[in-house]
């Protein structure tokens, strides 16, 4: 820690989900005086938030709503099946400010496990709040894994980023 913060005379310390409203914490990415060029956007909300991908959707809603840069977004994302791929890339190409939104959505992905399902396994639900070390284990490398899979686009991606700079 901070030589001196006074976080360290603090007995709890109070967090807030920044996720709140939509499930995914856009708002303090986005703000305008930041210049964020790549979010890596993990959603993990309940169905059937998930499969509708409504957690993207209202955070380009609120991009749109507050006048911050957010890649464009299709309006049927359930029809595209956007919430049941293993991750899905957005970028605006006709603006080089705009991050670019690399979306990985809480799903069964059978490269990692066959048996694990977080849609259907109870722990994995929004009003479970508390886990076991071998859940969250399995939770948390599910979403590495998934990470893993798109590595080859992610570091094309940051590539880009730095050539532009």
């Amino acid at each position: 820690g901070r030589t001196g913060s006074r976080l360290k005379r603090q007995k709890y310390l109070s967090l807030l989900d920044a996720g709140v409203d939509f499930n995914v914490p856009i708002p303090p990415l986005v703000r305008k005086d930041r210049t964020v060029e790549l979010i890596i956007m993990l959603d993990h909300s309940a169905s059937p938030d998930i499969e509708k991908a409504l957690s993207l959707k209202k955070a380009a809603d609120y991009a749109k709503k507050n006048n911050v840069k957010f890649p464009p977004i299709p309006d049927d994302l359930e029809k595209e099946e956007i919430g049941n791929k293993v991750y899905s890339v957005f970028k605006d190409e006709n603006d080089p400010l705009c991050p670019v939104v690399f979306y990985f959505p809480l799903i069964n992905n059978e490269k990692y496990s066959k048996l694990f399902n977080p849609r259907t396994v109870d722990y994995c639900s929004t009003f479970h709040l508390q886990q076991t070390p071998e859940q969250v284990y399995e939770l948390s490398n599910l979403s590495k894994h998934n990470v893993m899979e798109a590595k080859h686009d992610l570091a094309k991606e940051i590539y880009n980023i730095i050539q532009k700079k």
